[in-house]
C-alpha cells in the first residue's frame, strides 16, 4: 500500500511499505533480420471455407503477400487431400475435384508456402475447410405475368437458382404442361398451350439466384402461356392454377 507522501525541499516522494523493489526483466532482443523474417511473406486463401457435392469441383482463391521489400520464389504445395480427391494449383486458383462416391464431411486442406532468405528456409500456411455435402438442385419458378381469358397470353419470366460455387451454362429449357388443374373441369393441356423459349444459347448461370429476364431482356422469346379459345364453355378455368414443368440441360 503507499504511504503519505514525504516532503524534502519542496518535492514530493511517496514511500511504498509492504512491496518489495523488484528489478524489470527485460525482452530478449530481436535481431533485425529475425523481424524482417516474420513478414516477409504469408499465404491467404478466399474463401477459407468451401461446400462441394460428390462428383463436382470448386475453386478457391490463393495468393501470396510479400512485405518488407521480399521478392524471393514461393513454392505453394496442397496437403491433406483426402483420398479420391484431385487438387490442382494453377494462377493463384486451387481447384478440387471430388469424385462421385466421394464420402460425406468436412476436411482441412492446407496450402504451404515455401521459400528462402538469406539460407534459412521459411515456410506460411493456410488451411481450407471443404465440406463434401449431398447435392442441392436447381430450382426453376415462375409463371405468367398476369391472368389469361380464352384467346389470350402471357410470358413466363422464369427464377432460376444455380446452387454450385461455380457458373454453369445452361445449354436447353423445356416447359411442360401439367394436364390438372386446381379446377375441376379445366384441363392444363387442353384449355392451355406453351410456346417454348426461343432465345440464344447457351446463358450462363452464375451462383446464386437469378431470372431470365436478366439473362434475356426480350420477353418475345421467353417462353410463353396461352388459353385457348375454344367453342365450348370455358367458365370452369376461371381462377384454375396451371401446373408448369420446367427442365434445363447445364454444362460446366
Amino acid at each position: 500500500m503507499l504511504a503519505a507522501p514525504l516532503i524534502l525541499g519542496g518535492v514530493a516522494y511517496g514511500a511504498f511499505v509492504g512491496i518489495s523493489p523488484r528489478t524489470p526483466r527485460s525482452a530478449s532482443p530481436v535481431s533485425p533480420a529475425a523481424r524482417t523474417a516474420v513478414r516477409l511473406y504469408s499465404v491467404r486463401v478466399s474463401p477459407a471455407r468451401r461446400k462441394v457435392s460428390p462428383g463436382n469441383a470448386t475453386r478457391v482463391g490463393v495468393r501470396v503477400v510479400r512485405s518488407g521489400g521480399f521478392r524471393g520464389r514461393v513454392k505453394l504445395r496442397v496437403h491433406h487431400v483426402p483420398r479420391g480427391m484431385r487438387a490442382s494449383m494453377k494462377r493463384g486458383v486451387l481447384r478440387v475435384l471430388t469424385p462421385t462416391g466421394q464420402r460425406l464431411g468436412s476436411h482441412r486442406l492446407v496450402i504451404t508456402g515455401t521459400s528462402h532468405f538469406r539460407g534459412r528456409r521459411l515456410r506460411r500456411s493456410a488451411t481450407v475447410t471443404l465440406t463434401v455435402a449431398p447435392a442441392e438442385r436447381f430450382t426453376i419458378t415462375g409463371g405468367p405475368s398476369r391472368p389469361l381469358s380464352p384467346g389470350s397470353s402471357a410470358p413466363i419470366d422464369l427464377r432460376l437458382r444455380n446452387p454450385r460455387q461455380v457458373s454453369v451454362r445452361m445449354t436447353s429449357l423445356r416447359v411442360r404442361l401439367r394436364s390438372p388443374t386446381t379446377r375441376p373441369g379445366c384441363s392444363g393441356r387442353a384449355d392451355y398451350t406453351i410456346t417454348q423459349y426461343s432465345g440464344p444459347y447457351p446463358l450462363v448461370l452464375r451462383p446464386g439466384r437469378t431470372s431470365l429476364s436478366a439473362l434475356v431482356s426480350e420477353p418475345s422469346s421467353w417462353p410463353r402461356l396461352s388459353m385457348r379459345d375454344l367453342s365450348r364453355n370455358q367458365d370452369a378455368c376461371q381462377g384454375a392454377v396451371v401446373g408448369l414443368d420446367y427442365t434445363i440441360r447445364v454444362e460446366r
